[in-house]
This record gives structure tokens, sequence and C-alpha cells, in this order.
């Protein structure tokens, strides 16, 4: 099996980084594959991480999401 890489990025806070990879996340475990989405920078807080955990379908911990 082939593994691919997809890196949101974005230039400011608050320009949909993480709905873009929360939408795609949850998409792609529709669609059968297994997922693993990080937001290895949290400069606001937890809210991206939950919501992250969330399109995870719950399946690892907030502090493997984002670290700190």
């Amino acid at each position: 099996m082939r593994s691919r890489v997809y890196v949101i990025t974005g230039t400011d806070t608050g320009v949909g980084k993480t709905v873009v990879g929360c939408w795609l996340a949850a998409w792609a475990r529709a669609q059968g594959w297994r997922v693993l989405a990080v937001t290895p920078v949290a400069s606001a807080g937890r809210g991206a991480a939950r919501a992250v955990r969330a399109a995870l379908g719950g399946a690892v911990w907030v502090a493997a999401v984002t670290p700190g």
C-alpha cells in the first residue's frame, strides 16, 4: 500500500486550515482510508486539536494530535 502525505498551510490564524483539514480527514475516512491528522503547532489552544480528533472519529488522544 502506498502512503500519501498532504500538508495544509496558511499564513494567518482563522484562514480555514483546521476546517479544511478536518473536512479532508473526515472525507478520506468515509472513503475507507486510514487517516492520521495532526496540528504540529497549536498557537490558539487545544480547540483545533479537539476538532481534528473529532474528524478522526475520536481514534486518537488530543495529546497525540498536538504536542504540549
